[in-house]
């Protein structure tokens, strides 16, 4: 009866460790699902005229490109990492951080992609877009991360597909 029991308990760990995984890899996703969706969906460019008048222009966020100049309302995310040159302002940049509390910042400090704008307007000049941004980065790392596997449990998952069909066998 120990036997049976052994592997009764074997199977349970087993199984129950694939749940656990399962489990981590869902709440992985809902992760990721939240961080893509700090970054905001369009943004506003400021574009200068050749008789030097600024026009502002909405736009998606896809479309930004190196070195346009942005609008940042106040309440508004950073589409894009980069930094400012006018205006300043305060960024939560808890998401990043974890500092709860806003920074401040003025022209020439760097800005970070999906972070809250949580003072004034600024203008910002891109630097890194699309999925050069610190937050596309964090994205990849964690996919990349969710993805694989650590060495010590692909040997066990490999022990154990072998082992418990073994066990049941003998057990039968």
């Amino acid at each position: 009866t120990d036997f049976f029991e052994t592997s009764a308990m074997l199977i349970t760990f087993v199984l129950l460790g694939k749940y656990l995984e399962s489990s981590a890899k869902g709440r992985t996703s809902d992760a990721i699902e939240k961080l893509c969706a700090m970054a905001p969906p369009t943004a506003i460019l400021i574009e200068t005229s050749s008789d030097g008048r600024n026009t502002e222009r909405h736009i998606d966020s896809n479309m930004i490109q190196k070195e346009d100049v942005l609008k940042i309302l106040p309440g508004a995310r950073m589409p894009a990492d980069g930094k400012i040159v006018m205006g300043s302002t305060f960024v939560d940049e808890s998401m990043l951080t974890g500092e709860s509390k806003p920074v401040g910042k003025s022209v020439g400090d760097a800005v970070v992609g999906g972070t809250l704008n949580a003072g004034g307007m600024v203008h910002i000049q891109a630097e890194r877009v699309g999925s050069d941004t610190t937050l596309s980065q964090i994205v990849r790392l964690v996919e990349g991360a969710q993805m694989s596997k650590a060495p010590v449990q692909a040997v066990a998952d490999r022990i154990s597909a072998v082992f418990v069909p073994v066990v049941v066998s003998l057990s039968l």
